[in-house]
């Protein structure tokens, strides 16, 4: 996904980071929980970029 990104897309809005998520929260209708999704992902970087201090 980096690699096609970075030849279809201009250099500046090519993202910072790419979490691979294996399956996405949803409600009962079946929409995505965009909040539950964003926190999820906050923790996550910000776990990587503890681990790469240490």
């Amino acid at each position: 996904m980096a690699f096609f990104s970075r030849k279809r897309v201009a250099k500046y809005k090519y993202p910072e980071h790419i979490v691979v998520i294996e399956k996405l929260p949803r409600t009962a209708s079946g929409k995505i929980q965009k909040f539950l999704l964003r926190k999820d992902i906050m923790r996550r970087l910000t776990q990587d970029v503890c681990e790469e201090i240490e």
